[in-house]
């Protein structure tokens, strides 16, 4: 089987005018609607359809219809709902745009019915949904002849409230548009715009000229046609303007899919650019209701050649740019219609056409460059490569002032950490091949990061999401400005389409659900971004249950068998702060348990803090600790703030039984201030019961606790859960308090599915045959192919192949097999980093820990290094017991 990843969408060939323009708010007083449409004859070719609930003009007969109404619901998933038809039905989602509570999907069925020519027939129907409710409301729009013509035009979103698109109809040999509204709330159908243009037709026989693009902007529709008539709409009073006789052919290339557009509007729709047909000629056209007015003109030679299509206008309507090069030294990609040109020079005018600055590239065969996209007012970023497949190579990156005609170079980094304040650059909305499909820049320090280079962007949304494929389904991403870092948000399977994998490129809604056209199964999928929690009456996030400690293997300490006197008093640990020292000590009466390579202990500890002056607090002594330790001190954890640190002291801080125990700590917390005070600090947070205190708060310890701002940042379970928490100190009230929280359920699934395999692969790669990871064996070359030479070469891996060998060579095996890895986490959007865990002993049990960095390249994760290797600190293995062969573990 393969893998393909693809964007599902409606072909260009199907015939449909529609515009979907949603508004903010959904149904208005009867006051403002304008003109109701009259029935249409039902013979005539287009049947005007309503759902039942009334409307202003009379439904066909029930016989009449040639489809049966769209039958949709909505059925809860594990991760949000999913919108399901009839089986017979087999719609075709072919748009949808989002409103912050609503959003709208376009639907098409096809039926060819048995009547000989003139039988193939189009129904249209808009399915409303509420994601935060699941309600969802099916409206049918029209049917349509497919013999009529025309092509599929973008959603458009506008403020004035209703669903708009334009609805053809036949009478007699007349083919009339409305340009029509549907009211969500109620299903009435009104007309904005009644009959604004009329066509003779011949019956089978395809009009020359047809609707073809839409384009919208504050309360401004502007519509054209294939040979380019132009109409104007105040989408509010439904005030319609068209240029008549002034005809500007709108697309070149007869016969060509898709037609290549001649007319290039500004965002605001106050000027545009108009191409003749096969020229080198443009016209910059001032268009509004008032009319349209030539006001520019330009052109290039015939040995110029010139990225097709390619106007390009910047978002504020100020200016536009065209890219240029040599026609004998072109490159670049021919499509049937244009060229996607790899330019040599780029030509910036005005928005009334006059040239304000030409950038050309010195004399180089090889080396071309590209508009990237915009910046902010006067600037552009500017892509230098070389040409190659799939992508460009050796691209470098600058920032061009327009007004001032300078290059400002920025330096490619693959640290992400090494950029400071992160802006998001998107490519521009022209066309653009084969480059990234964003960028993050640091502009101060003048650095730039480029994503993996399969990426994919999805642009809906307030904020940036980008989606990877990959062998096991492809996965999203969402760009934590905060965190500076790419959160893991959903990993998707997929369909499987005649042996191949298809992945759909979702949409995203309300910067909440992803949205997932499924047109092989016939559905939608909505996955919930997040799933934020009720706040109580303070803002806090409530949880569903307790953060419960842990019981202590049955309270170990009150056997005498298990349990011995500990010597003492001794330092359990220590840490430093930047007001002084930190430490915990034993008091009489401590008990230990000696288990593997550790140790438990149990009993009451002093706390104490001695200051850069000398001066000592000792707090109230910490009674009935458990902990769980190396042989040695453990190290306390220290996060600074203004004004104060904060010390963790974890009470498991044996890493070696995190393989087989879950990974479940607590940490204790306590303040150091500048101005020499030193306290403990409670957890609290709220529950269905209230607020909950805690000393000590029960953590996912393979996790790192992280600074964030005035915050920190842990993991932790409430049942089988997986969060990450942000806790805010509030010295005031002494607490730590979980200030907000994001459910890390499903990637922490991921990363366990992802991390068990490779361990598998890791597993066979060693020579053991014990564990149960490696359920499907590789063969040699396969299994070589997913190490790089780097990982496959590390010393700690290398060491434990040897031994293996070794020792079964001998028949002297030590049956060693894989544990559960541990402390897998998201290095980057295509890098994991994870610890790989062996049980060297069989029955005895003897740790040994191994760091592991997946990469993804090409769409399946590799083995790119291996780090650190460390056993447990237990005799009875030579050569194991604390063992340790350092190498540091990288990534790109």
């Amino acid at each position: 089987m393969t893998n393909k990843f693809v964007k599902l969408a409606l072909p260009a060939a199907l015939a449909v005018v529609l515009i979907l323009l949603i508004s903010w708010q959904f149904g208005r007083g009867a006051s403002e609607e304008k003109q109701a449409f009259e029935a249409p004859n039902a013979a005539a070719g287009l049947v005007q359809l309503a759902n039942g609930s009334g409307g202003a003009a009379d439904s066909p007969a029930e016989g009449d219809w040639r489809f049966p109404p769209l039958q949709v619901q909505a059925t809860p998933t594990e991760r949000g709902f999913q919108l399901s038809f009839a089986d017979d039905q087999h719609p075709i989602a072919s748009g949808n745009v989002s409103t912050p509570t609503h959003d709208v999907h376009l639907f098409a069925r096809d039926f060819l019915a048995e009547e000989g020519n003139g039988g193939n027939w189009m129904r249209y129907d808009a399915v409303v949904v509420r994601p935060e409710t699941r309600e969802v409301q099916a409206y049918p729009l029209y049917e349509l002849n497919l013999l009529l013509p025309g092509g599929q035009l973008a959603p458009e979103l506008t403020e004035d409230g209703g669903l708009l698109f334009v609805r053809p109809s036949l009478d007699g040999g007349k083919l009339t548009y409305d340009l029509a509204k549907l009211y969500i709330g109620s299903g009435r159908f009104d007309a904005i715009a009644p009959r604004f243009w009329e066509l003779q037709v011949v019956e089978g026989e395809t009009p020359k000229d047809y609707l073809l693009s839409s384009h919208y902007e504050n309360g401004m529709l502007m519509l054209t046609s294939y040979e380019g008539r132009i109409w104007r709409f105040d989408a509010e009073s439904g005030k319609v303007r068209t240029n008549g006789d002034s005809v500007y052919p709108a697309y070149g290339d007869l016969g060509s899919t898709p037609p290549r557009e001649l007319v290039y509007p500004s965002p605001d729709l106050t000027r545009l650019v108009y191409q003749p047909e096969g020229g080198q000629r443009f016209e910059v056209i001032a268009s509004g209701m008032e009319g349209e007015q030539a006001v520019g003109r330009f052109a290039f030679d015939a040995k110029t050649a010139l990225m097709a299509p390619g106007i390009v206008w910047s978002p504020d309507s100020r200016m536009f740019f065209i890219e240029f090069g040599r026609a004998d030294q072109a490159l670049g990609v021919y499509t049937d219609n244009g060229m996607l040109l790899y330019g040599q020079g780029i030509r910036f005018y005005d928005r009334d056409g006059q040239a304000v600055r030409t950038l050309e590239l010195p004399e180089d065969r090889e080396k071309r460059m590209n508009v990237y996209g915009w910046s902010e007012e006067g600037k552009i970023w500017i892509e230098y490569f070389r040409p190659g497949e799939p992508m460009k190579k050796d691209v470098s990156y600058k920032l061009y002032n327009v007004e001032q005609g300078t290059l400002t170079d920025y330096k490619a980094v693959q640290d992400l950490s090494k950029l400071g304040d992160i802006q998001v650059v998107k490519r521009h909305d022209g066309y653009s091949f084969r480059s990234l499909p964003f960028l993050l820049v640091d502009r101060k320090a003048r650095l730039v990061y480029q994503p993996p280079k399969d990426a994919l962007a999805l642009r809906e949304g307030k904020q940036s999401y980008m989606q990877l494929p990959s062998e096991g389904g492809s996965l999203v991403y969402r760009w934590e400005a905060a965190k500076r870092s790419w959160q893991w948000i959903d990993s998707d399977s997929g369909e499987e389409r005649q042996g191949e994998r298809v992945y759909a490129q979702p949409s995203v809604s309300q910067d909440r659900w992803l949205v997932y056209g499924r047109r092989i199964a016939a559905r939608i999928d909505y996955v919930s971004i997040d799933k934020p929690l009720p706040r109580n009456a303070d803002g806090l996030p409530l949880f569903p249950g307790k953060f419960d400690e842990r019981q202590e293997l049955k309270d170990w300490w009150n056997d005498d068998r298990r349990a011995a006197a500990a010597d003492g008093p001794a330092l359990r640990a220590s840490g430093q702060s930047k007001y002084g020292v930190m430490k915990i000590v034993s008091l009489p009466g401590e008990a230990e348990m000696k288990e593997g390579g550790g140790v438990r202990y149990y009993g009451t500890y002093s706390a104490t803090f001695t200051n850069r002056q000398g001066v000592v607090t000792t707090l109230e002594p910490l009674a009935d600790l458990a902990l769980h330790q190396e042989l040695s001190p453990s190290s306390i954890e220290v996060h600074s703030f203004a004004g104060y640190d904060l010390l963790l002291f974890q009470l498991d801080s044996f890493r070696f039984s995190r393989s087989f125990d879950g990974g479940e700590g607590r940490i204790m917390a306590f303040a150091a201030t500048e101005r020499g005070e030193f306290y403990p600090l409670t957890f609290q947070y709220a529950a269905g019961e209230g607020l909950q205190s805690l000393s000590a708060f029960p953590i996912n310890a393979s996790q790192p606790i992280e600074s964030d701002g005035e915050q920190l940042r842990l993991h932790a379970w409430v049942g089988h859960e997986a969060y990450e928490l942000a806790l805010k100190p509030s010295l005031e009230q002494r607490a730590l308090i979980v200030a907000d929280e994001a459910d890390r359920e499903a990637e922490t699934a991921f990363l366990a599915e992802i991390t068990r395999q490779y361990a598998g692969r890791l597993e066979q790669a060693l020579g053991l045959e014990e564990g149960s990871y490696s359920e499907e064996k590789l063969d040699d070359k396969h299994l070589r192919a997913l190490f790089s030479d780097q990982a496959w070469s590390n010393p700690g891996f290398q060491h434990l192949r040897r031994d293996f060998a070794e020792s079964k060579r001998k028949g002297s095996s030590s049956r060693a097999f894989a544990w559960m890895p541990i402390e897998a986490r998201f290095v980057s959007p295509d890098q994991i980093r994870f610890t790989f865990t062996l049980n060297l002993w069989y029955a005895i049990g003897l740790a040994a820990h191994l760091e592991a960095g997946l990469k993804l390249e090409n769409g399946v994760w590799t083995i790119r290094d291996l780090g650190t290797l460390e056993t447990e600190k237990l005799e009875g293995l030579p050569g194991y017991n604390g063992l340790l062969i350092e190498n540091p573990l990288t990534f790109d």
